[in-house]
């Protein structure tokens, strides 16, 4: 087990709630017991590590609306590139000093549903051009669960996977609010960076090799997490690229 796993199983908790299908789609492809209301934490180290972090790559439709990367560097889900007026002022990386697993109750009358990355910025009404590194691809569709009045009340998160060096970006939106989570960071502080003259907390973990990052703008709470590979500079340009 290496340290990022060793991490996770610290922080988990016993149990978490999510949807029955939900959690029994994972319990078959995992092997972890489900009893038909939750589905346990108490399994193995390889399936612990799979069960909080991989759950995305189990649970979303496999491999659909995959996007095409061009041989550049950097490209664009959706079609777009960053801007030439992008700027940094007085950058701050905050360290990580533990992440803690939270368990969430859904709406008992919710519905829940997979969206694909670009139906979803569609049915929001978001103009969002977001810049990838190369090699990362959209690999996963993201489930959305919602309130019995349909409106939205959290989402698993959309997948940017590098398939070769195990790299990966996941994207949270929400909003008007920062996006719900199952994951909580705690920062050391919470020194900000100016990023195209938006005040941002960027925070990072050397054991666990990840960036991270909440934060509003126009209307969309924004939750990004860049790990196992994905450069300082490389998030940086992520969240320029949300930021104009």
């Amino acid at each position: 087990m290496n340290k990022f796993e060793a991490k996770i199983k610290k922080s988990l908790g016993t149990e978490a709630e999510q949807s029955p299908d939900y959690w029994e789609s994972i319990s078959k492809k995992t092997n972890i017991p489900y009893n038909g209301r939750m589905i346990m934490k108490k399994t193995t180290k390889s399936n612990m590590f799979k069960l909080r972090y991989a759950v995305p790559a189990v649970c979303g439709l496999a491999l659909v609306a995959i996007i095409f990367l061009t041989n550049i560097p950097g490209n664009n889900p959706s079609g777009g590139d960053l801007v030439d007026n992008q700027t940094v002022e007085n950058l701050q990386i905050n360290n990580i000093v533990s992440s803690n697993g939270a368990k969430i109750r859904l709406p008992e009358n919710g519905t829940t549903e997979a969206v694909s990355y670009n139906d979803y910025l569609v049915q929001a009404g978001m103009n969002l051009d977001l810049w990838l590194p190369t090699g990362l691809e959209n690999t996963e569709d993201a489930y959305v669960y919602y309130n019995e009045d349909g409106s939205e009340f959290m989402m698993s998160g959309y997948t940017f996977s590098n398939l070769s060096t195990g790299s990966y970006l996941m994207v949270r939106f929400q909003k008007d609010v920062l996006p719900m989570t199952d994951t909580k960071y705690q920062l050391e502080n919470q020194v900000t960076s100016t990023i195209n003259g938006e005040d941002i907390v960027i925070g990072y973990s050397e054991e666990l090799d990840a960036y991270f990052t909440t934060f509003i703008y126009d209307g969309i709470g924004y939750e990004l997490t860049g790990m196992q590979g994905i450069s300082q500079d490389d998030f940086i340009s992520i969240i320029q690229s949300i930021l104009q």
